[in-house]
C-alpha cells in the first residue's frame, strides 16, 4: 500500500472519529482544535523524509586544455524537471554534490565565481578578474554542448573545456 493510500485512509477514519466526538461532546474550540491538530497530523504524513525519486551521488573534475581549474562553479540543469544543482571548483579542479540530485539527464553549464565590487568604487575604476580558463561558451546552457546523465549511486564526471 502507498503511503499516499495509507494517509488517505488515516485522514477518513480521523474524520469519523472527530465527527462523532463533536456530536457527543460539541464544544466549538475543542472542535476546531481538534481538527487543526489532526490536520497537521494527516498532512505531514509518516513518511521517513526520504525521498522516493531516484537519487545519483554526483563528483567530477573540470579542465580546461587539460590544465585544473580551480575557480568557478560546474551547474547542472534539467530542462524537463526545473531541477538545478551546482558545485564549487576545489584547488584541484574537482567537486561534489554529496546529497545527489535526481536521475536523469542535465545540461552542463561551468561559470566563474560571483566577484563583487569593493564598495565605493565605480565600475570604471574596478578591474575584475578575466577568467580566460573558463570560456564563454562554457557559461551558457545554450552553447556549453555539455551534458550529464545522472544514474542511480555514485555518478563521475570529467569535462574538459577547450577553446
Amino acid at each position: 500500500m502507498k503511503s499516499s493510500d495509507r494517509n488517505f485512509l488515516l485522514t477518513s477514519e480521523l474524520s469519523s472519529y472527530v465527527h462523532r466526538y463533536c456530536q457527543i461532546r460539541y464544544t466549538p474550540l475543542n472542535c476546531i482544535l481538534l481538527m487543526t491538530v489532526l490536520s497537521a497530523i494527516t498532512t505531514t504524513g509518516c513518511g521517513s523524509g526520504v525521498s522516493e525519486t531516484p537519487r545519483g551521488d554526483i563528483s567530477g573534475k573540470v579542465t580546461f586544455q587539460e590544465t585544473p581549474v580551480t575557480d568557478g562553479t560546474v551547474n547542472f540543469f534539467s530542462g524537463k524537471t526545473g531541477i538545478a544543482a551546482g558545485a564549487k571548483l576545489d584547488s584541484e579542479g574537482t567537486f561534489s554534490i554529496p546529497d545527489g540530485i535526481e536521475i536523469g539527464t542535465y545540461t552542463i553549464t561551468i561559470t566563474p565565481p560571483y566577484v563583487e565590487e569593493p564598495p565605493g568604487l565605480s565600475p570604471a575604476e574596478s578591474k575584475p578578474k578575466e577568467f580566460k580558463e573558463i570560456p564563454e561558451k562554457y557559461r551558457s546552457g545554450e552553447t556549453s554542448g555539455l551534458t550529464a546523465e545522472v544514474k542511480s549511486g555514485a555518478n563521475h564526471f570529467e569535462f574538459d573545456m577547450v577553446k
